[in-house]
């Protein structure tokens, strides 16, 4: 949250997760970030994908969406299309420390409880 590009801070206000995420819960809606716009140019920064890009929620992709499942280790982490195999090879052996893993990926959000469509990193 809060950032835009390559490391490059926005211009407005950073954003605060709690905040957000209650707004959210008592308006009842589910979060869209206006710094992170789910459209195309949110993902590419010159060349515009050859195939459309759908964006989804969780929940219209997977009956039961879940951020864990059965805890985490550096096995869970796989390439796909992400080129970046040295930020891949840090973010597999981060899951070998659980206190440096949660100060990274923060144990107060799921799917489940208190789920307004926002997770921070």
């Amino acid at each position: 949250l809060g950032e835009r590009g390559s490391g490059q801070r926005v211009q407005g206000p950073v954003q605060d997760f709690n905040e957000l995420r209650q707004q959210c819960l008592s308006s009842g809606s589910l979060f869209e970030d206006h710094e992170f716009p789910a459209i195309d140019s949110s993902l590419y920064f010159s060349k515009r994908p050859d195939r459309y890009i759908e964006w989804k929620r969780p929940f219209e992709i997977a009956d039961n969406p879940q951020l864990f499942v059965e805890g985490f280790s550096r096995f869970d982490v796989q390439q796909g299309e992400l080129g970046d195999c040295w930020l891949l090879a840090a973010v597999a052996n981060l899951t070998m420390y659980p206190h440096l893993f949660f100060q990274v990926v923060p144990e107060d959000q799921s799917f489940e409880e208190n789920y307004a469509g926002i997770f921070h990193f």
